[in-house]
């Protein structure tokens, strides 16, 4: 990584062509690699796609990133575990009541589907579906119907996300079973990269990323593949530096620092820091939209009693004003947020959809 790093700043220095920036990664061209996208970064891209691009950090540096990837003839591709995950995604954008008096903070919601839709609303309303519900339909018909339980909603939704993915140039990856000797480290990597980063994540989520890194490693290995992954996962990340032989994990806006270096850069013009100076003005909007997703996931019903949302507006302008945000707030956060619904009458049991979370991990 650090050559890689080394490499970056000469490129971006001296202007080189981004075409030859495959490089620095083994390829004599970019479309010699494979990138996967995962969740967080298929999202924004299908939903760009499909209306508009905005201009929210994570959907504006992942769509400039794959548009360069994809000019540059890279193969772009998104495995079924992934598909799985934005299909939990659109369908758990389903419990979104209609919330106008929160749609600044939703625009940072950690559902990739809501946050994009709130950012086109605000940008371009008439671009926008009247109501989410709406535009949750233009992803998949599947997605409006009454099922009988979410697992088979999500199934039905799936096959109607994998064929938009291929009309917008993202290829299926089929992985089969990866042998033990290639998911060993991975797993005991991810596990100890959790701990340290004091993530949580369902056991089900963790599976999806081993398996993803697994299969990179034994493509690197047994047919000399070269392998990127996008994602704005701060384990997958840690875990790939690590490692060093699943492949490229890399962000976005990391990324667009190594392929978009056509002409010279300043530093005011780097991704990375374009991003993480958003990230600084955006924080108390971002942990306001923690606040909506964790009620929505635990006690989305009572949402449409106007009494009990006269009450969560109180809770959520007490906890904006008495939360350090400077800080990783988002455990106590959720902490503030249970008690809350445990004094309002909920009982707070896991969700039956595990759709992962799309931003704060970087």
């Amino acid at each position: 990584m650090k050559k890689l790093a080394r490499a970056v700043t000469f490129v971006a220095a001296e202007g080189a062509d981004f075409l030859k920036s495959s490089r620095f990664l083994g390829a004599n061209s970019w479309s010699q690699v494979t990138a996967t996208l995962d969740a967080s970064v298929a999202i924004p891209y299908l939903c760009a796609s499909l209306f508009r691009p905005t201009s929210g950090r994570f959907s504006r540096s992942a769509t400039t990133c794959i548009q360069i990837l994809k000019a540059a003839s890279t193969q772009l591709v998104i495995p079924r575990a992934y598909i799985n995950e934005v299909a939990s995604h659109l369908y758990a954008a389903l419990r979104y009541p209609e919330m106008p008096e929160y749609k600044e903070s939703l625009e940072h919601s950690q559902n990739g589907f809501v946050s994009y839709y709130y950012q086109l609303r605000a940008q371009a309303a008439k671009a926008a579906p009247e109501t989410l519900r709406a535009f949750v339909g233009q992803f998949s018909l599947a997605a409006r119907r009454n099922h009988a339980t979410s697992q088979h909603a999500i199934r039905e939704i799936m096959a109607d996300i994998q064929p938009l993915c291929f009309s917008y140039g993202v290829k299926y990856d089929d992985i089969t079973q990866v042998p033990i000797h290639f998911r060993r480290d991975v797993e005991t990597g991810y596990m100890f990269r959790m701990k340290e980063l004091h993530r949580n994540k369902t056991q089900r989520l963790i599976d999806h990323d081993v398996e993803v890194l697994s299969h990179a490693r034994r493509a690197i290995s047994e047919r000399n593949e070269i392998r990127m992954c996008l994602t704005w996962d701060a384990v997958m990340i840690a875990v790939g530096r690590e490692l060093l032989d699943c492949g490229w994990i890399v962000s976005p806006h990391e990324a667009c620092d190594v392929v978009q270096v056509r002409t010279k850069l300043s530093v005011g013009e780097m991704s990375a820091l374009a991003h993480g100076l958003a990230r600084a003005r955006e924080r108390p909007l971002e942990l306001g939209a923690r606040i909506i997703d964790r009620v929505v996931q635990l006690a989305s019903e009572q949402l449409e009693d106007w009494s009990f949302r006269n009450r969560l507006r109180q809770f959520y302008e007490d906890s904006l004003k008495r939360i350090d945000i400077s800080g990783g707030a988002y455990n106590a956060l959720d902490q503030d947020v249970d008690e809350f619904l445990m004094r309002e009458g909920v009982s707070i049991e896991p969700p039956d959809i595990e759709s992962g979370e799309i931003s704060p991990s970087t």
